[in-house]
């Protein structure tokens, strides 16, 4: 069918794909329905070396390196609007790659951008600018979880 077709040729372009990020949904869709560490180590064998996996109120799973990194959203942010927080998240983690931060710096600073995104209306009115964005990472004192996947 032409789903299938769609997400055969989505599953092919990930052979040129370094860093990953999409939500649950989006994984499901492609690799189908299992738990989300099962979902991102299907989707590492077509290529990717990075695979961030958001997943709402659940917060934030990746792997990298032999790991899974999970980061939980702050207890109480107030979500006005979720548009665009995946590209915030996305957008902000490959930055700090790129910038040569830690991965668990990296991981807290697309979630921190993400949060203030959906505490806004419209998709653009609270990106943070790098030295906001730092500023409260620095201070943003949640854990990072780290495991051997």
């Amino acid at each position: 069918t032409m789903l299938e077709n769609e997400t055969r040729a989505a599953i092919n372009l990930l052979r040129y794909t370094d860093v990953l990020v999409l939500n649950k949904e989006e994984a499901e869709s492609l690799v189908g329905r299992d738990p989300p560490e099962v979902n991102i180590k299907k989707l590492l064998v077509y290529g990717p070396s990075i695979v961030a996996l958001t997943q709402g109120k659940e917060g934030v799973l990746a792997y990298k390196d032999g790991y899974f990194y999970t980061v939980y959203p702050k207890k109480k942010i107030r979500v006005v609007e979720s548009t665009g927080a995946g590209d915030a998240f996305a957008s902000t983690l490959t930055a700090g790659l790129i910038m040569n931060k830690p991965f668990e710096y990296c991981l807290r600073m697309a979630v921190n951008n993400a949060e203030s995104v959906i505490s806004y209306h419209g998709a653009q009115n609270l990106l943070l600018s790098r030295r906001k964005l730092f500023e409260i990472v620095n201070k943003d004192k949640r854990r990072v979880e780290k495991r051997k996947a």
